[in-house]
């Protein structure tokens, strides 16, 4: 008799985690998960093959860009947002020179 109400426990504890697997792949909750967006980082980053300078402040940012030869360096100002800077594996660095230009 324990047996058996054991049993009724266990199957009852695998309908919940059978449950439970169905809910957390149910297809609206991947599809929220695959269309979550990431934010952008504030100041120099990559992505892909590509340098952005992301200016979050609310004032323009004055940068200067070394870029490997033969390429010319880049004195930019930057007003607020998001800045495509061209090819990453062209820049050696960038340096934060100011505000305000």
């Amino acid at each position: 008799m324990e047996f058996s109400g054991a049993l009724r426990r266990l199957a009852g504890a695998g309908t919940a985690v059978a449950t439970a697997l169905l809910i957390t792949t149910a297809p609206g909750a991947v599809a929220a998960a695959t269309t979550e967006h990431k934010a952008e980082p504030c100041g120099y980053y990559t992505a892909g093959l590509n340098a952005y300078y992301n200016n979050c402040g609310t004032t323009s940012v004055r940068i200067k860009i070394d870029r490997k030869p033969p390429k010319p360096d880049e004195d930019r100002c930057l007003s607020p947002g998001n800045h495509n800077l061209g090819p990453a594996q062209d820049i050696i660095r960038l340096v934060f020179v100011g505000t305000g230009c």
